[in-house]
C-alpha cells in the first residue's frame, strides 16, 4: 500500500500521549484504562498476560494514523468509447451581456441564451469526448478534451460574461480549438472525420491576430467542420449587433451549419448533423487521483481491539480447578509427601 501524503499530520503528535498513558497505567493500575477487564491482566505475569495490553496500544497507534488521513495514488482508468471529439467554443465578451431575449417575463442575456445548448451537449452526448474554450479578447482553455462531463458542467457553471478582457477574437479561438483537437500536431492525421468545433457567439469579431475566415480555411484544410450558434437579434437596438453573415460564412467554409440560439430545434439539428459523420474509437486514460487510505488503519485498529477483548474475556471466563483441589495441592507441596492426584 503506497502512501503519498498525510492530510492531517498534526495528529501524529497524539502518539506522544501513549508513553504517558503506559506509565500512568503501570504506576497506578486500574481496570478501565484501555479496555474493560484490564485489571485481570495484572493477575498473571509473562508474555501471554501482556498480549491484550500490547494489542490495545497498537490499536491506538492505528487509530491515530487513520486520523491523519493517509492518501495514496489511484491508478488511472482506461476509458474506451465510440464517439466524437467536440470542442465547445463559448464567447464571454462584454457583448454577450446584451439582453436580447425574454424568458418567463424576465430579460435574458445572450450568454444565458446559448448556455442551454452547451448543457445539452454535455448531458446528452455521453460517448463523446468534449472540451471547453472561452474567449473574449483572447481565448482560454477552460477544459481539455475529456469524458468527465460532470466536471465540465461544473466548469461551465463558473462562466460569466465579462470575466476576461473585452473583445471578440473568433479567429484566435478557432485556432486554439484546432490545437486542442490535436489536428495541428506533427504526428496527427491531416483529416479526421470525427472532430468538430461548435462556436457559440454573437459573431461580432473585433480583435485577434487570426482572421476568422482564415481560421475557417485552416479548419477546412484539416477536415474539421465548424458549427456556429448565433446569439442576438441582429439589429442596431441591441448593445452589439449579431454578425450573422460571418457565422454563416465560417460554417459554409468548413462544411458545418449555422443555427440560432433561441430556436428550439437548434440542439437536435446540431446533433443530427454531427451524427451523420462516422464516429471513431476514442481512448482516454483518466488522470491518477488521490484516494483515502484511512480505512485500512481504522480496520487494523478495530481488529487489534477485538483481539485484545477476546483474550481478556477468555482469560476471565475460562473454567478453573475447584478450590478444594487447589488447597489440597498446596498442603501437599508444603509437606512434600508424594501423593497421586486422580482426576486432574
Amino acid at each position: 500500500m503506497e502512501i503519498t501524503s498525510w492530510q492531517k499530520p498534526l495528529w501524529l503528535l497524539a502518539l506522544l500521549v501513549l508513553p504517558v498513558l503506559a506509565w500512568a497505567r503501570r504506576a497506578q493500575p486500574r481496570a478501565a484504562w484501555v479496555i474493560p477487564h484490564a485489571g485481570q491482566w495484572l493477575r498473571r505475569r509473562g508474555c501471554r498476560a501482556a498480549w491484550p495490553t500490547l494489542l490495545s496500544y497498537l490499536g491506538l497507534v492505528f487509530l491515530i494514523l487513520a486520523l491523519c488521513r493517509p492518501q495514496g495514488p489511484k491508478a488511472g482508468e482506461n476509458v474506451r468509447k465510440m464517439g466524437y471529439d467536440i470542442m465547445l467554443v463559448l464567447d464571454i465578451s462584454g457583448s454577450m451581456q446584451s439582453e436580447d431575449y425574454v424568458r418567463d417575463g424576465r430579460p435574458l442575456s445572450r450568454l444565458d441564451a446559448v448556455r442551454p445548448v452547451v448543457e445539452a451537449f454535455l448531458k446528452r452526448r455521453q460517448n463523446d469526448r468534449m472540451g471547453l474554450i472561452v474567449f473574449a479578447g483572447h481565448p482560454y482553455t477552460l477544459a481539455p478534451l475529456t469524458f468527465d462531463h460532470a466536471w465540465l458542467r461544473s466548469q461551465l457553471a463558473r462562466v460569466r460574461a465579462g470575466l476576461a478582457e473585452d473583445g471578440t477574437a473568433i479567429g484566435d479561438a478557432l485556432g486554439l480549438a484546432l490545437i486542442r483537437l490535436g489536428v495541428l500536431h506533427p504526428h496527427s492525421s491531416s483529416f479526421h472525420s470525427s472532430r468538430f468545433i461548435v462556436v457559440l457567439t454573437d459573431g461580432a469579431n473585433n480583435c485577434g491576430r487570426l482572421n476568422p475566415l482564415a481560421a475557417a480555411q485552416l479548419c477546412r484544410k484539416h477536415g474539421v467542420p465548424v458549427y456556429t450558434v448565433g446569439a442576438g437579434k441582429g439589429n442596431a437596438s441591441s448593445l452589439a449587433e449579431l454578425d450573422e453573415p460571418l457565422l454563416k460564412a465560417i460554417a459554409e467554409e468548413t462544411g458545418g451549419e449555422f443555427f440560432r440560439a433561441p430556436d428550439s430545434f437548434t440542439v437536435e439539428a446540431a446533433f443530427r448533423a454531427i451524427d451523420a459523420h462516422r464516429p471513431s474509437i476514442l481512448q482516454e486514460t483518466q488522470p491518477r487521483v488521490k484516494e483515502e487510505r484511512f480505512g485500512v488503519f481504522a480496520l487494523a485498529a478495530c481488529l487489534c481491539w477485538i483481539a485484545a477483548w477476546v483474550l481478556v474475556t477468555w482469560r476471565v471466563s475460562r473454567p478453573s480447578l475447584p478450590r478444594a483441589w487447589l488447597s489440597r495441592l498446596a498442603i501437599l507441596r508444603r509437606s512434600k509427601i508424594p501423593v497421586e492426584v486422580k482426576g486432574l
